[in-house]
């Protein structure tokens, strides 16, 4: 009930930015120009957290067997324990995103201003963490009658071995992806003059998948 989660627990996880952005214009007249635009950003964050617990009423009822080769009493015992031997939780979230633009724009007759463009991006995320406990992989190496069976009852200082622990050790990883491509059409201009101003039109546009 005493534990101390501050030696585990990280406040703010450590984070890794690079990046890189590239602009291009040419034109060709005084009327046509070409454009495009690169950019590419890798995040990457890592956070500790303290070990996983483990609860014999919050945990599908685990408990230790009366067979387990540690435990004294000869009878199943229910427990509340934190498994500090496996050391923390480690969580690490690696975010790609690049994102490419190309497109043309110009005069039409000194009147018209069109511009024509597309634009694709796409997102990658993983999400991957280590030092997790199986439930099945635990109930078994409690069940065990042999000396590497998971043993709750070594006190503060005794560490399970570290073929015991690697046998319970789980590592997950989630992902997913995001693509978008659009496109855009655009053209403004004047149409002809009143004595109060100007009229003039817009039209515009676009697509997107």
């Amino acid at each position: 009930n005493l534990y101390k989660f501050q030696d585990f627990v990280w406040l703010t996880p450590e984070i890794k930015r690079r990046g890189a952005y590239s602009t291009l214009r040419y034109d060709f007249s005084k009327s046509l120009a070409f454009y495009a635009e690169a950019s590419l950003q890798r995040n990457q964050s890592h956070i500790e957290l303290a070990p996983l617990p483990i609860n014999t009423v919050d945990d599908n009822q685990i408990f230790v067997p009366r067979t387990n080769y540690w435990n004294p009493f000869g009878v199943d015992v229910q427990f509340n324990y934190r498994p500090v031997d496996f050391g923390p939780r480690k969580s690490d979230v690696t975010n790609t995103t690049a994102n490419f633009l190309a497109g043309a724009k110009g005069n039409l007759r000194d009147r018209w201003d069109w511009d024509v463009g597309y634009t694709y991006g796409r997102d990658d995320s993983t999400d991957r963490s280590t030092n997790a406990i199986s439930e099945s992989r635990l109930r078994a190496a409690l069940a065990l009658n042999t000396p590497d069976a998971f043993n709750i009852f070594g006190g503060a200082g005794f560490r399970n071995s570290l073929e015991t622990l690697d046998k319970i050790r789980l590592a997950t990883e989630q992902g997913g992806y995001a693509v978008q491509t659009t496109g855009d059409a655009k053209i403004s201009g004047d149409l002809y003059e009143l004595p109060t101003g100007t009229v003039g039109a817009a039209l515009y546009t676009d697509w997107r998948l």
